[in-house]
């Protein structure tokens, strides 16, 4: 396949990488957090099922969370046969079963969501998952 003249191929480590910044939200400094988890990413269309200010108490939250921010793509690695990848349009924490991830300059996050969706893509992690 032919790429248009102003693209430029690259691999995914080299245009992705993925946000490592944890939090324990039992001892952070906010009382609430917008959290999302597995459960709250629809499959194959990447439609967060949660509403922009729906909070959860960080002393309902068990475990330690990744912390994303608007512009990251949420990739759901535990499963990837479900196909879970969002695009986050806020700040928040999410499941240490999902992947943050960070495009570079060079990279639109929106091409990368549905880069990570597409059918090749879902069809080899599902393959790398077994």
């Amino acid at each position: 396949m032919r790429l248009p003249a102003t693209w430029e191929e690259a691999r995914l480590g080299n245009v992705l990488s993925r946000v490592e910044t944890k939090v324990n939200p039992q001892t952070s400094q906010a009382n609430s957090h917008f959290y999302v988890g597995l459960e709250h990413i629809e499959s194959h269309t990447g439609r967060l099922l949660r509403k922009a200010e729906d909070v959860t108490e960080g002393s309902d939250i068990l475990s330690i969370k990744t912390v994303f921010s608007a512009g990251d793509i949420l990739y759901g690695k535990l499963r990837p046969n479900l196909n879970k990848v969002h695009l986050a349009t806020q700040d928040g924490i999410c499941s240490t079963d999902i992947w943050a991830l960070r495009a570079s300059e060079e990279l639109l996050p929106d091409f990368a969501i549905r880069y990570l969706r597409s059918p090749a893509i879902y069809a080899r992690a599902a393959q790398l998952a077994v």
